[in-house]
């Protein structure tokens, strides 16, 4: 069978990685099996390769398709956030959690937390005030996400590892795209509500010191404003203790290149030598973290600063949680048909990723955006 081949592709890189072959003697030892466990199958090489597709299908973990394909939830393929890219999981790495819903389990409704809670001083007779604290409902709504591709049958006999790319890519761009809509979703078009159009959190402006007003112009980023994003968090009584800074690269190099002086006033670091990632760590703090992310929105003009701005996300990030059902589900065909072209007639295997998701930001109290953000390098 055609997914048989995928199958095997993917047995045969993982004993690939987990044996070697002693040239002397010719025997074949086994470093570890560790790694085909997250299969859910341990034996030997010819009944994994031929006995898989039955296993997975026996224990539940496979289906057909309609189009006479197989359906593998991610549990098959192993831990595939650990497969993501750095640039696929920034939001993930800065704190947002996400959730594994049970498959097909439908909407789900959540308490929000919508103020934060207050406390007054009375007489030892007076009446307590009531607090602030309010709580909301929000409902989590599977939206879905995915994409798919052919890939040759003869490429899969050839080179195993052609798999392994297929499925890396596809997921890149599913990631890549949950990660935009995280930020920018517009909650129509069947995608997600994101972050940036919750009235709850707030758009700074830096070249304004902080106001929600626009300055006349952007600002390069200092340490000063790194200051000030940790002022601004602590204004909205949120917690400065290991917060992010999510930015475009040129954002981040920027407030690498800003040192401080001995009279607490900045200059650019010795002829134009950029500090490290470490001094930098340092500078903001160790329980802090920035993170470079080209999705951001750039090429924004404020004030006079005609097309050189950009968004800076920076807060607390586990205040946002992402809400999946059932995970990335693989799907494999040789019969499908993709973009107007059939598996079938052009010898080749339909390989598709599919995922319902949604977005849920708890306190957003604790996140902020500043939008004017200089790109231009110092």
């Amino acid at each position: 069978m055609a997914f048989g081949c995928l199958i095997k592709g993917m047995v045969a890189r993982e004993l690939e990685n987990t044996r070697h072959v002693d040239g002397d003697m010719g025997r074949l030892n086994r470093k570890s099996e560790a790694s085909l466990k997250k299969y859910g199958y341990i034996g030997a090489e010819a009944e994994l390769a031929e006995h898989m597709l039955q296993k997975a299908s026996t224990f539940g973990l496979a289906s057909q398709d309609d189009a006479g394909g197989v359906f593998v939830p991610h549990g098959l393929i192993g831990d595939y956030i650990k497969k993501l890219r750095p640039s696929d999981r920034v939001f993930f790495d800065a704190g947002a959690k996400m959730t594994e819903l049970p498959s097909g389990s439908g909407v789900f409704t959540i308490p929000v937390q919508k103020s934060l809670a207050t406390a007054t001083s009375v007489d030892e007779s007076g009446q307590l005030v009531q607090t602030g604290l309010e709580w909301g409902i929000k409902q989590i709504t599977p939206h879905r996400i995915g994409n798919a591709t052919l890939i040759s049958r003869r490429l899969i006999f050839s080179a195993a590892e052609y798999e392994q790319i297929a499925v890396s890519e596809l997921l890149y761009a599913v990631h890549r795209e949950m990660q935009r809509q995280i930020m920018y979703g517009k909650g129509a078009e069947a995608e997600v509500a994101g972050l940036y159009g919750n009235s709850g959190v707030s758009k700074i402006y830096f070249g304004n010191s902080g106001a929600t007003s626009a300055g006349s112009t952007g600002k390069v980023l200092t340490y000063l404003d790194a200051n000030l994003m940790e002022d601004l968090i602590a204004e909205a009584n949120g917690r400065t203790d290991g917060f992010s800074i999510i930015a475009q690269p040129q954002v981040i190099r920027n407030l690498k290149n800003s040192v401080i002086n001995s009279n607490g006033t900045f200059n650019l670091t010795p002829e134009g030598a950029l500090t490290s990632d470490a001094n930098l760590k340092k500078v903001l703090g160790v329980d802090r973290s920035f993170f470079r992310l080209t999705d951001v929105t750039r090429d924004l003009t404020v004030g006079s600063s005609s097309g050189i701005c950009s968004h800076v996300w920076f807060g607390q990030f586990d205040q946002a949680q992402v809400f999946t059902w059932g995970g990335p589900q693989f799907k494999v065909s040789s019969e499908a048909v993709v973009g107007g072209k059939s598996a079938f007639e052009r010898n080749a295997l339909a390989l598709a990723i599919d995922m319902d998701w949604d977005l849920l930001a708890r306190q957003t109290a604790e996140i902020f955006v500043g939008v004017d953000a200089l790109t231009t390098l110092t």
